[in-house]
């Protein structure tokens, strides 16, 4: 099932459209170096107007594709061990913006 989320600043001239997706999609969205891919705890509402959490944008760098550090894998786990908790969810939910589709 695929979710859309779109999101508007508090003047309403803003909007971006998330689709979320899931981890196989996510992990071959990051391979192929796309820039739009977003990860959030599970509970987090996808908003760059929280003041608290945003959307993190995941790319893969350039000139250190061999590093194990910037495994796919390694990330989302680092990231959960740091973001991931009771009130705000124990796994990682992943969007893409709408135009990447």
């Amino acid at each position: 099932m695929i979710e859309k989320k779109k999101m508007k600043n508090n003047k309403g001239d803003f909007s971006m459209e998330f689709v979320k997706i899931n981890k196989n999609k996510a992990q071959k969205y990051y391979n192929e170096n796309k820039k739009n891919l977003y990860i959030l705890p599970c509970k987090v509402y996808p908003s760059f107007e929280n003041l608290w959490i945003k959307p993190i944008n995941i790319v893969k760098s350039g000139s250190y594709d061999n590093d194990p550090d910037l495994d796919f894998d390694n990330r989302i786990n680092a990231y959960t061990f740091y973001n991931c908790n009771y009130e705000l969810g124990y796994y990682v939910s992943y969007y893409i913006l709408k135009s990447e589709e």
